[in-house]
């Protein structure tokens, strides 16, 4: 369930295990059905086409959408079991159906977090609870302040109900509030490199970091290519899929992009009109950023995962303007991490965007730290470790079936 973002590692990984022979069948929303099948995997639907994010109710639409796909998961699913009970599960964090699956029939289960936030940690809490525990309260602040957010969190989404009534439904006890029970996963894997991860003491013991995850291919886009000979590097800007003012976001884009001097590559699926300003700008629907961001200046974005990835991949500097979920934390690491720059909250007129999006194209040991981190991660074969554990896993199960 959910964006491209969120695919991409999946797919990553159904085109690797399919190599190697194995029978993979990803379960998704219908927006991703072609995209799976050509991987080679099968697809198996549990959702509907999903809406846009932009303007969108969230709770209401993991009562009306999410909480549905964990009864289709868990009953495909379960029959799958009863027929091939060496079948490993695989499945994203919060996937409640699959988990509930694996845990009621004692199947060995992989959880994947596609980011550092989704693994819950008290002395090293995710952006902005990070900052409570800093200093001399940093441990009043991890034994009693941060519990009793996560808990005000649960309460407020109401979310937790919603689970435990599906839990009950299977047959499984429900979850006490302000924790999740006891873990049941064979192993936990987090994608993402662990010096991007920092992971904290009190991760879970079977939690690995693996590295970042690329579905890489596609063709080159023939009009952006031209573009790029014609005008040289761009500034790449991108809103992320919850984005509801998008002509804002291009209208400041376009003056930044005229105040810094530097031409602007615009990419939304949102019909957007791009303001005459005195450098070239070129407005694309979709361009696969594994092939543009290499040749681009910077990007400015709103912290998705996969955009972050994928601008440390390519070694270019990035200005995130986090809206929800995981980006802000994502945006804040990236910004410690001194590969790129964070604002959370856009007030900045357009001659402060343009110097900072200066500072930060000429900044020699920035430019140097990104090299690094792009060497590291271009060298990192995270997909074939991750589907190295997940076939340990499997065949740790098989052994153990065996033993009497």
């Amino acid at each position: 369930m959910g964006t491209r973002g969120d695919i991409v590692p999946f797919l990553a990984l159904c085109r690797e295990l399919v190599s190697r022979g194995h029978d993979t069948t990803l379960l998704a929303n219908e927006n991703w059905r072609d995209a799976v099948t050509a991987t080679g995997a099968a697809f198996h639907p549990i959702a509907p086409q999903d809406p846009p994010q932009s303007g969108r109710d969230d709770n209401r639409f993991f009562r009306s959408a999410t909480v549905p796909s964990f009864r289709k998961s868990f009953e495909y699913v379960s029959q799958r079991l009863r027929e091939n009970p060496d079948c490993i599960l695989v499945y994203r964090a919060n996937m409640l159906g699959m988990e509930s699956a694996a845990e009621k029939y004692d199947r060995p289960h992989v959880k994947i977090a596609l980011q550092p936030s989704a693994v819950k940690s008290l002395k090293r809490p995710p952006w902005p609870l990070n900052r409570l525990v800093e200093g001399q309260s940093g441990q009043i602040a991890r034994q009693l302040l941060v519990p009793a957010l996560y808990l005000l969190v649960e309460l407020l989404r109401g979310h937790y109900r919603h689970r435990n009534d599906f839990r009950r439904s299977v047959g499984l006890p429900p979850h006490p509030l302000g924790r999740m029970g006891p873990r049941t996963e064979t192993s936990s894997l987090v994608l993402a490199p662990k010096w991007f991860a920092r992971p904290p003491e009190d991760w879970p013991h079977n939690c690995l970091c693996t590295g970042f995850l690329f579905d890489l291919g596609g063709a080159r886009d023939p009009e952006i290519d031209a573009f790029i000979t014609s005008h040289g590097a761009p500034l790449v800007f991108t809103p992320g899929t919850g984005v509801t003012d998008v002509a804002r976001f291009f209208r400041k884009a376009a003056q930044i992009c005229e105040a810094a001097e530097m031409p602007g590559l615009f990419l939304s699926a949102q019909p957007i009109t791009v303001d005459q300003v005195a450098v070239p700008i070129l407005k694309k629907n979709f361009a696969d950023l594994d092939k543009v961001l290499p040749s681009a200046r910077l990007i400015v974005h709103h912290g998705g995962i996969g955009t972050t990835a994928q601008a440390l991949r390519a070694g270019i500097p990035q200005i995130i303007l986090p809206d929800r979920f995981d980006q802000p934390d994502n945006a804040v690491r990236v910004a410690k991490l001194g590969l790129g720059a964070a604002i959370m909250r856009d007030n900045l007129p357009v001659e402060a965007w343009a110097e900072l999006v200066r500072r930060l194209t000429e900044d020699t040991l920035m430019r140097q730290r990104l090299k690094k981190v792009a060497t590291a991660i271009a060298t990192d074969p995270a997909v074939a470790r991750v589907c190295d554990h997940i076939e340990a896993a499997a065949l740790t199960s098989r052994l153990r079936r065996k033993v009497p």
